[in-house]
């Protein structure tokens, strides 16, 4: 059959071996034990993303833990995605803030 490695010659098999026929190498069942199951085919597919990018948002768009892929809330990563939303809004504010000059952050001296 098959080998990755092999000290038989060019085509992988034993010189007195007959050669299996082309179709049963490549059929649909050899084919996805060999690369894993067959694409997703859904808006995402089409996408120019990394395919843990588009695992994500499909996660989303299903309700489920981007996470993990559990149900929704996750009770292990609610408190992780709640702190990071807090984590981004203070570094958001802290954007918006004005700006202070010398003076206002150290009222009564002078530079």
């Amino acid at each position: 059959m098959f080998r990755l490695f092999s000290h038989h010659g060019d085509n992988g098999a034993a010189p007195d071996a007959p050669e299996a026929p082309r179709d049963e190498l490549l059929s649909d069942a050899f084919i996805y034990a060999r690369v894993g199951r067959p694409p997703v085919q859904d808006e995402f597919t089409d996408l120019r993303l990394p395919p843990y990018k588009k695992t994500r948002l499909r996660r989303k768009r299903d309700g489920r833990c981007v996470s993990c892929g559990r149900e929704r809330p996750c009770r292990r990563h609610s408190r992780a995605h709640r702190e990071q939303k807090r984590r981004l809004a203070a570094l958001h504010a802290n954007r918006r803030a004005p700006v202070r000059t010398f003076e206002q952050w150290y009222p009564g001296k002078t530079s």
